[in-house]
């Protein structure tokens, strides 16, 4: 009697399900090696493909030698390695890095050795973050990293590959919070922006384009075109190449009196610090009106358009709450200004496809949020169509016919 025959079924080259497994076959010193790496239940194609991707590298860079089967560089598992090796990742590849760090800061005080990647011990901590009085997004936030370190350890063979499988599971909750202020409570912001020039043009800039806060803060003279009315961003957070934009032609007036007001200052001031300097002796009033034009002509000689010493911002968190207070609002996010372009730009007629059309959102999906608002514009419009003139010409038509 013949042995049982295993079911074997080629997926595509160097793909297969044997017995209900994905397996991956490769060439290592010239043969070819077989290796099961996971139930078909458990791993997607597109999985499987990213496996057998880094195999053939890990052959080409000598990580992998075989004589009867795969060897690797022996390395006992470990999660603070992975959380190094993500972080070097993060670091070089993603502009919220920073929030990683933060993450992972806080998951190496619970997550300190492999044992304690289970599905268990990630509720625990999400039961415990929760007691913290932590909001549901910024355990998802850290939740996430968690993940993502998993997976690159797995990547980098810091973790075993069962680890591809193991994920804590997020809550998905106040993820599409979408707070927008009202005209009148736009006119209140601007209103209160008279002893925070700074934030004023920040505010404009969120208000007219849309971009998120690193993205204005990032703004420079020499991204603006005046002639073509163009704005360009280095770097956004959903592409790292330049990317162009139409400015907002209320926006273009403003920036250019903003910066014609910056060279007439400028100029003034250059003159009076020209003054002082040439004095042998100098009060100490008038030792500090040096220093401050100074700091002043720092300010409005500087490449970036929203500056206090002339250097890139990193926030401006203080002055928005401050801002706030003033216009005598309740607390509002400074990503709510993106919101309020979005929503404004809806409720004034534009569709979810012209605010994908301006390229500040990366697909429709996270535009579905405003969707409510888009509604209400598509009523008005299906409502234009009426057939109550054509029922009363009919009405009048058919008594005609009756008489």
């Amino acid at each position: 009697m013949s042995g049982k025959q295993s079911k074997r079924k080629r997926i595509e080259k160097g793909i297969f399900i044997i017995d209900g497994s994905w397996t991956i076959q490769y060439s290592v010193n010239g043969k070819q090696v077989r290796e099961r790496v996971g139930e078909e239940k458990s791993l997607t194609k597109t999985m499987v493909r990213d496996i057998l991707a880094k195999r053939k590298t890990d052959v080409q860079s000598g990580k992998i030698e075989s004589n009867f089967g795969v060897k690797f560089a022996k390395k006992s598992a470990s999660i603070e390695k992975s959380f190094e090796a993500y972080l070097e990742y993060s670091r070089n590849n993603k502009l919220s890095y920073k929030i990683d760090e933060l993450s992972i800061k806080r998951l190496r005080k619970t997550f300190k050795t492999v044992k304690d990647l289970n599905h268990l011990s990630f509720e625990r901590y999400k039961k415990e973050r929760m007691t913290e009085g932590v909001a549901y997004r910024s355990v998802d936030i850290e939740l996430q990293s968690l993940n993502s370190s998993m997976k690159y350890g797995v990547e980098c063979h810091l973790l075993p590959e069962k680890f591809l499988n193991i994920k804590a599971k997020l809550f998905r909750k106040d993820n599409k919070k979408t707070d927008f202020l009202s005209e009148e409570e736009i006119d209140a912001v601007l209103n209160a922006c008279e002893e925070f020039e700074y934030i004023e043009t920040f505010v404009r800039v969120a208000l007219l384009q849309g971009f998120r806060k690193s993205e204005v803060l990032g703004l420079r003279w020499e991204d603006v075109d005046f002639k073509n009315e163009r704005i360009t961003l280095l770097k956004t957070k959903t592409n790292k190449m330049p990317t162009t934009y139409i400015l907002h032609t209320e926006l273009k007036h403003y920036l250019q009196k903003l910066q014609e007001h910056f060279q007439e200052t400028t100029s003034m001031h250059l003159q009076e610090i020209n003054t002082l300097e040439k004095k042998r002796s100098r009060t100490q009033k008038e030792s500090k009106r040096l220093s401050l034009l100074r700091n002043e002509a720092k300010r409005f000689q500087s490449e970036y358009i929203i500056t206090l010493t002339g250097k890139r911002m990193t926030d401006v968190k203080i002055s928005w709450t401050s801002l706030l207070q003033k216009a005598g609002l309740r607390h509002y996010r400074i990503h709510d200004l993106r919101h309020t372009y979005a929503s404004h730009q809806l409720m004034n007629g534009a569709t979810l496809h012209d605010l994908l059309q301006t390229g500040l959102w990366r697909n429709i999906q996270s535009l579905l949020r405003y969707g409510h608002l888009e509604e209400k514009n598509l009523k008005e419009k299906l409502n234009r169509f009426s057939i109550r003139k054509k029922r009363e010409i009919f009405e009048m038509d058919f008594k005609l016919a009756r008489n």
